[in-house]
């Protein structure tokens, strides 16, 4: 048990012992002005970086923080900025946020660090972390609290989700529920488009739950953040949920349950007893080693995988037998299987009729596309989208109310929305660098998916077809067949 003491006069003092200092001026005093203190000053002058300290006192309140220093970083908890040292809580600790005579981020820990003109210390040279700046930068003059989540006592949980889960999902939720009680710390729910996923990890986060524990739902986007957060928040209304994004005006203060954009986890260290890591494949999330870093660094049990299409690179990263499959949609009926058509366009929108979903390989693409489809047809309501469309969410409210007829996309809508007996047509299908397996398995997902309009239309247009092309076409044949023989749904195409 060890003693700091931090004053606040016109700025932030500390004795003993310094852990990590900002670089700069301080001013040190000790307690009851204890002059043989300013000793530390001549040592920090010299060697910055490098002492140990982590119990805070603001004027006359001493607070005493027990443990090992050595052992400190690996409590588990959260990151947040030190306001004012009425922040701070018994068994919070103190850091600084760029540390080490090799710099190296609190948060992240990457070394990536560079220094600018800080606005907050005014400094020309001020240390910031250039890996994770984009959330919110990590400075070397700024304090940061790292606090401990509580935990609570074991009950009974169960969720309201409103409707009863299909043989497919009860079936995927014990197994992955027993691989879970057998100590396994890594799995991989592999699940057609619409299976309904999200239903089976909220069976999963209620055993955790009523164990006292606590669960975090990350995804790479914040739309899907928005989305998953709220369903969560029916399906246990009795826990505290919330849901974090750049952005977001909702603060974590140790809730339950964390519905959060990858990016949001990198403030949690061991925090989660449980992590349902949804979409693993998506961007920005897709081979970032900071990010993969910051889901791991934050669980401190196990870590599911979600997703329809698992790359080579997850799957290499887990056994046959931690492998658990979805295959079939609540509907029961097989998965639309896509279509490769090398006709011209205009003869393929005579198939088709509205709703529709037009996707095209680039942002330039799409304005173009619109105005050929208001020639084409002229009777149909058409809008275009892109990830520089600000009012995006309004747009896909729209067309699942009608209100238009038909939306020109990039892949920023390839997951993540469903619109209810929807055709969806892929442009220049061949173009392999945007259209991989994986992202054509996520499109023709969004036919099909309503129990009201199970069957959709799926067309690649192409002049030439592809390797991806022809994968996809299996994936989904693939999943049918598996559904088909475990008697998931009741017939195969």
């Amino acid at each position: 048990m060890k003693k700091v003491y931090l004053f606040k006069g016109e700025r932030w003092s500390i004795v003993p012992h310094p852990k990590r200092l900002p670089k700069g001026e301080y001013y040190l005093q000790g307690p009851f002005n204890f002059s043989k203190a300013n000793f530390l000053m001549k040592i920090y002058n010299l060697l910055p970086f490098t002492f140990l300290s982590f119990v805070w006192q603001k004027k006359s309140f001493i607070f005493v923080q027990k443990g090992d220093p050595k052992t400190k970083e690996k409590r588990p908890g959260l990151l947040r900025p030190l306001y004012s040292a009425e922040d701070w809580n018994y068994g919070d600790y103190v850091f600084c946020g760029i540390s080490g005579i090799r710099w190296r981020c609190l948060r992240c820990g990457s070394f990536n660090v560079d220094t600018e003109k800080c606005p907050l210390c005014q400094r020309k040279t001020c240390r910031v972390c250039l890996d994770c700046y984009q959330i919110n930068p990590i400075r070397s003059c700024q304090l940061y609290l790292w606090q401990t989540p509580t935990y609570s006592r074991p009950t009974i949980v169960k969720p309201l989700i409103p409707f009863s889960l299909t043989k497919g999902q009860i079936h995927a939720q014990k197994e992955l529920s027993d691989l879970l009680q057998k100590g396994k710390k890594k799995l991989l729910l592999h699940a057609a488009c619409g299976a309904g996923k999200t239903e089976v990890a909220a069976t999963l986060m209620a055993q955790t739950l009523a164990s006292g524990g606590r669960v975090l739902y990350a995804v790479p986007r914040r739309d899907v953040a928005i989305e998953v957060g709220e369903r969560l928040r029916q399906y246990f209304p009795s826990f505290a949920t919330v849901i974090l994004y750049g952005g977001s005006k909702e603060k974590y203060s140790s809730e339950r349950i964390v519905a959060a954009t990858t990016h949001q986890v990198l403030k949690f260290y061991q925090a989660f007893d449980l992590t349902i890591l949804d979409e693993g494949d998506a961007f920005p999330f897709k081979d970032n080693s900071l990010l993969i870093n910051a889901v791991n660094k934050a669980t401190r049990g196990s870590l599911v995988y979600m997703t329809a299409t698992p790359t080579k690179s997850i799957k290499a990263q887990f056994k046959k037998e931690d492998i658990v499959f979805l295959p079939a949609r609540h509907h029961k009926k097989p998965l639309p299987i896509p279509q490769i058509c090398k006709a011209s366009l205009e003869s393929v929108l005579k198939k088709v009729s509205p709703p529709l979903l037009l996707f095209v390989p680039f942002k330039r693409d799409v304005d173009k596309m619109v105005v050929f489809l208001q020639k084409e047809l002229p009777q149909l309501k058409i809008k275009g989208i892109s990830s520089e469309t600000k009012e995006r969410s309004q747009l896909v409210r729209y067309i699942k109310c009608g209100t238009i007829d038909a939306l020109v996309s990039t892949s920023v809508l390839e997951r993540g929305i469903t619109v209810d007996d929807v055709s969806v047509l892929v442009y220049n299908a061949d173009y392999e660098k945007i259209y991989t397996k994986e992202v054509l398995v996520q499109i023709a997902g969004r036919a099909g998916r309503t129990t009201e309009h199970p069957d959709g239309l799926v067309i690649f247009i192409a002049k030439k077809v592809t390797k991806a092309m022809k994968d996809a076409q299996k994936e989904i044949i693939s999943l049918n067949e598996m559904a088909k023989n475990r008697g998931e749904i009741d017939i195969l195409c």
